[in-house]
């Protein structure tokens, strides 16, 4: 039962999340941190090992050290241009709510997704072209999607 109410609340923050970020490209402090609390009780609820979130912390890590260092290389500045620290925070929220294969799944799958979504609509000219991709809003409604798809309805969907 607790689990979902905290599910409840993780998809109420996600939709809040994603609306903030998508209409005006901020996103709540409070809305992240719910999510992420959420994210945390819920592996409680379920008796998860909190080693999967450390791994999880340990790989968003080191795929953010290589985006830092990546655009270090080309000489140009990424936080807050490319990547907003309210995406960072959410991937910190999205590392709570699962094991580590879940987590690594659902990073590469919502992330090719968003990538193609946004190039399509930038290809129609839907958005101008210099508009940042906003992630923590996107990766709030793949998380809408993911989740429970594979937590309820599909174990291990889509897991790598």
């Amino acid at each position: 039962m607790i689990a979902w109410v905290l599910w409840v609340v993780g998809g109420l923050s996600c939709l809040l999340i994603a609306y903030e970020d998508i209409r005006s490209r901020t996103v709540s402090v409070v809305w992240l941190v719910a999510f992420g609390l959420a994210g945390l009780g819920f592996q409680l609820a379920y008796s998860q090992p909190l080693w999967d979130i450390a791994w999880n912390l340990v790989l968003l890590g080191f795929i953010i050290g290589i985006i830092l260092l990546f655009y270090r290389l080309k000489g140009q500045k990424v936080m807050d241009r490319a990547l907003g620290w309210g995406d960072v925070v959410m991937l910190i929220g999205l590392a709570m709510w699962f094991d580590t294969a879940g987590f690594l799944g659902f990073y590469v799958v919502s992330t090719l997704l968003i990538s193609f979504i946004f190039l399509t609509l930038r290809a129609f000219k839907r958005i101008p072209k210099d508009y940042p991709i906003p992630l923590a809003g996107f990766m709030a409604i793949m998380w809408l999607i993911y989740f429970p798809l594979n937590r309820f309805l599909f174990p291990n969907f889509l897991v790598l």
